[in-house]
């Protein structure tokens, strides 16, 4: 998955990788200035990549839960604290 993940769900971010390195850009305008991209990890990066898809947090959850042999509860509370990121960042997760 390298080069830029263009999305309609989050109007106005990109999700690229440069590098190895997953970014999430901010590109509304106008801004008051720079704004530092998001960085985040590869399991932020899928997750970020399903939730523009429209996939729901719980589907997401028990996906990674089952590939990684970990907690639903843990891998939902996980997904949350993201989202909650996200949220600060700007994206508006439904």
């Amino acid at each position: 998955m390298d080069g830029v993940i263009e999305n309609s769900n989050f109007t106005g971010f990109v999700l690229r990788k440069n590098f190895g390195e997953w970014f999430l850009l901010d590109m509304r305008e106008p801004h008051a200035g720079y704004k530092a991209p998001l960085k985040i990890n590869a399991s932020g990066a899928e997750i970020y990549i399903r939730l523009v898809r429209g996939d729901k947090r719980e589907c997401i959850a028990r996906d990674i839960a089952d590939e990684n042999d970990v907690s639903f509860d843990m891998v939902l509370r996980d997904i949350e604290e993201f989202i909650n990121t996200l949220t600060a960042f700007g994206v508006n997760v439904l």
